[in-house]
């Protein structure tokens, strides 16, 4: 179905409407608002990239070469493109406090691309990242995927929200004083579709008619240096599943997870949208951090555990076949134990916790499928040491974990982000010594 795109200067007086293409991309007739220096700044395209990435290099079966390979590009200035790490996983990862410290390792790094995904309000209240502060104003609402049985369609955010009526608002400031220079969004077409209009420090890049069926990308060239960017609706239901941004070259760290998932997770997303999404971020690296929940499975069955990772990492292989892919073991996590109290006067051997039914099994599955398929694997649990370890985390000062014996404090979620990010620095180094 067509698409009205309306380009705005800094005034209602300076729009110019574009048509869509036979694409479904969008052309010009006018000219560029807002000092873009471009006719089209914005412009709804579809949801993957026209043509595939070009090669990257790889070596041989390195299970980490091809992320290896983008960081060596991007320091020898072979790219202007920006080197995308993707995180999914539970809500280890749907906070910032372990990914948000393994951007900032990393972006230190090899230099910031900027913050990347957006996470909705709407869906992740507790969640913030540091490169970006957002306020969500108006009727906005949200789902996630977790729930099998909730209606989709869903992305690589797994996330859906929905406006219904004029004026509701996403922002995004930058703390960066370089900003950002370009906003990307996942819109869901709907046959009533209303609009939304998109601003740059204030002035008004234009605006997007969404009626219609699919999903595409609403891309927004920016202003060098923009500092705020405003989504805002414009009359008639509105859908994204995920919008981000970002600036020219340097690393980006983009992290997707949802309280209480699991890897099944992945298949309550649409695979065509997923697939998609996933090409036009050309991640170099995917890490998949799974399994906590598993962990506490009274029927969990190793080997159709196997199967699914075999399923997923195969997917995302075809997605994005240059991708290097990186399983993380769980963390240990602990319930309390069943054995009897130690008899009076006796002192009590070890702690008076243990390791979830499955977290055994959910390990193995995990590692023997990562050597199977020949993708990188990190043990999160060397760093936590079993039950009675998470134990003795939970009563250091400060403490590293949570009382819950699942969930880890700050400070414990940046002690192993730090050991992760120096696991990928000290392999790149050790490539770079032998390359």
């Amino acid at each position: 179905m067509a698409a009205l795109v309306t380009l705005g200067g800094c005034s209602s007086s300076e729009s110019a409407t574009i048509a869509p293409t036979a694409t479904g991309t969008v052309a010009a007739v006018g000219g560029g608002p807002c000092g873009t220096g471009r006719a089209d700044p914005l412009r709804l395209e579809p949801l993957a990239p026209a043509r595939p990435a070009a090669a990257r290099p790889t070596y041989g079966r390195e299970p980490l070469g091809s992320f290896y390979d983008a960081l060596t590009m991007l320091e020898r200035r072979q790219t202007s493109e920006p080197v995308s790490v993707l995180i999914l996983g539970d809500s280890h990862m749907a906070g910032h406090f372990f990914a948000g410290r393994v951007r900032e390792k990393l972006q230190a790094r090899f230099g910031s691309a900027g913050p990347g995904a957006i996470p909705g309000r709407a869906t992740h209240r507790a969640y913030r990242n540091p490169l970006a502060e957002v306020q969500q104003a108006g009727n906005w609402a949200g789902v996630n995927s977790l729930r099998p049985t909730t209606p989709g369609p869903f992305g690589l955010s797994f996330y859906r929200l929905r406006a219904e009526e004029a004026g509701s608002t996403l922002v995004a400031a930058a703390t960066e004083p370089a900003g950002f220079d370009r906003l990307t969004a996942s819109v869901v077409r709907l046959p009533d579709g209303g609009g939304l209009r998109v601003s740059a420090n204030g002035c008004v890049l234009g605006s997007v008619a969404t009626a219609g069926d699919g999903t595409v990308a609403l891309v927004a060239d920016l202003p060098r240096g923009t500092t705020e960017v405003s989504i805002e609706t414009t009359g008639g239901p509105v859908e994204l599943i995920g919008w981000r941004l970002t600036r020219g070259r340097g690393l980006l760290v983009e992290n997707h997870g949802v309280n209480g998932a699991q890897l099944a997770m992945l298949s309550h997303v649409e695979p065509e949208i997923l697939a998609a999404e996933l090409r036009r971020r050309d991640p170099a690296l995917i890490v998949l951090a799974f399994g906590t929940n598993e962990a506490f499975a009274a029927d969990f069955s190793e080997s159709r555990y196997r199967a699914l990772v075999t399923e997923r990492v195969d997917a995302l292989r075809r997605a994005v076949p240059r991708a290097s892919i990186l399983i993380v073991g769980p963390p240990d996590s602990a319930v309390p134990s069943r054995a009897p109290a130690p008899a009076r006067g006796r002192k009590p051997v070890g702690c008076r916790w243990q390791e979830p039914p499955s977290l055994a099994p959910v390990k193995a599955a995990l590692r023997q499928a990562a050597a199977e398929l020949g993708v990188a694997y990190w043990d999160w649990s060397k760093l936590t040491r079993g039950a009675c370890g998470v134990d003795a985390m939970t009563k250091r000062t400060p403490p590293l974990a949570q009382a819950d014996h699942v969930h880890f404090t700050a400070d414990g979620y940046v002690e192993a982000a730090d050991q992760f990010a120096r696991f990928l620095t000290d392999g790149y180094a050790r490539r770079r010594k032998t390359s």
